[in-house]
């Protein structure tokens, strides 16, 4: 708050009080507002609160644990609590109303909508790709397309407003399409949202993309992104993908010095991002990319 002087009067006796009163109440206010840390639980076990309320308040939801202690699936679409717990802890209402109003949305789309009864011909124009890890596709019964290496598979999700959904094993097989028909529109739908994505310069021959809208990682899938890749950078030039709202991308002619230091913030990046994919290196040309 700022307080502006009436010209250069020197305050009186009554003006210094009104001052001590006026400290003493922000004071006051301050301790009765900020939340006690002891009132508060860690985000391991925010997240039982958030999974015991929903299951409460919504009992026909599949609640689930996520891979990691930020993360809950909702009728199998993964949602991550990171910025609705750091809203928990500076609030001080009602901590269920609080998760209940803040996943009004997501209920309404898990209900409204379900990947078991949509068709093949509705599905194709909300499909999109995802770049995940093998293992999570294996252990979700998540249906894999392609592989990329190092230890990735292309997957695949249905887009909707409000988050997306991985399309499992049955769901390809109820649809009975080959995985080259999915990945084609699945390009062909991340393409067309793709046309004004900036390519950022973060130094001397290394760019990034980070747009947070889901599919950054993705985006390395779509040759005409590539080929914009490859003006700024030259063929075969050299991508991570730490995490799934952030892709990095530079010239082999980099100095190894540099490359190095890329490298450890990469696989900072990946250690700490709340949806991590790879710290490992791959190589992007205009006809495709492949592990290092």
């Amino acid at each position: 708050m700022f307080f502006r002087r009436n010209s250069n009067r020197i305050l009186g006796s009554d003006g210094m009080n009104k001052i001590r009163i006026l400290v003493l109440l922000i004071f006051f206010v301050s301790l009765v507002t900020e939340p006690k840390s002891s009132d508060k639980v860690d985000e391991k076990g925010f997240r039982d609160l958030v999974m015991n309320v929903l299951e409460r308040r919504f009992p026909k939801l599949r609640i689930e644990r996520g891979d990691l202690e930020q993360t809950i699936y909702i009728n199998k679409i993964e949602y991550n609590l990171s910025n609705l717990y750091r809203i928990y802890l500076q609030d001080v209402g009602d901590d269920e109303e609080l998760i209940v109003l803040h996943f009004e949305k997501a209920v309404r789309m898990t209900t409204n909508h379900s990947e078991f009864g949509l068709s093949w011909e509705k599905a194709k124009k909300k499909i999109m790709p995802q770049i995940i890890r093998q293992e999570y596709a294996k252990a979700n019964r998540i249906f894999q397309g392609r592989t990329l290496g190092n230890g990735l598979v292309v997957s695949f999700v249905l887009n909707y407003k409000d988050g997306y959904r991985y399309i499992l094993e049955e769901n390809k097989n109820s649809w009975m399409v080959a995985e080259e028909e999915m990945f084609r529109n699945a390009i062909e739908n991340l393409d067309r949202v793709n046309r004004n994505v900036r390519i950022v310069e973060v130094g001397p021959g290394i760019v990034a993309v980070s747009m947070y809208d889901s599919y950054d990682a993705a985006r390395i899938l779509l040759p005409k992104f590539r080929e914009r890749l490859v003006q700024r950078l030259g063929n075969d030039f050299e991508f991570a993908l730490p995490k799934r709202d952030f892709l990095i991308c530079w010239s082999r002619l980099l100095s190894e010095e540099v490359k190095e230091r890329l490298l450890k913030q990469i696989d900072s990046d990946y250690r700490s991002a709340s949806y991590p994919i790879s710290p490992e290196i791959f190589i992007g040309a205009i006809d495709g990319i492949k592990a290092r």
